[in-house]
């Protein structure tokens, strides 16, 4: 199956569908995820485990250095150990996305 063109969404565009479906108005939403994104950074760099319930969890994982090979040159690389950061999806939402109606709405739109 081949999947179909996954449609983008900015923030800009994001923050006015929020505006549009909710009380509330573009600065204040905008300013809502800046403090949101900061805080969230912010709680990585100490190592804490971001948890928010239903819906999913943010943290960071460290990956050891290792060796790497370039496919055009065939060349053996040495890759530095660096800083990932991961994403998780609860139960919650998973259970959700993959009702039965849902999953094969969703798969139609996609493949």
């Amino acid at each position: 199956m081949e999947k179909k063109n996954i449609k983008k969404i900015w923030k800009n565009e994001f923050i006015k569908m929020i505006s549009e479906n909710s009380w509330l108005n573009k600065k204040d939403i905008n300013l809502f995820f800046e403090i949101f994104l900061t805080t969230l950074v912010e709680l990585l760099i100490d190592w804490y485990e971001i948890k928010i319930s239903d819906l999913w969890k943010f943290y960071l994982k460290l990956r050891k250095e290792r060796n790497w090979i370039d496919p055009k040159s065939k060349k053996k690389i040495k890759l530095p150990e660096i800083l990932e950061l991961k994403f998780s999806q609860s139960k919650t939402i998973k259970q959700f996305l993959n009702e039965n109606n849902r999953f094969k709405k969703i798969k139609n739109k996609l493949f």
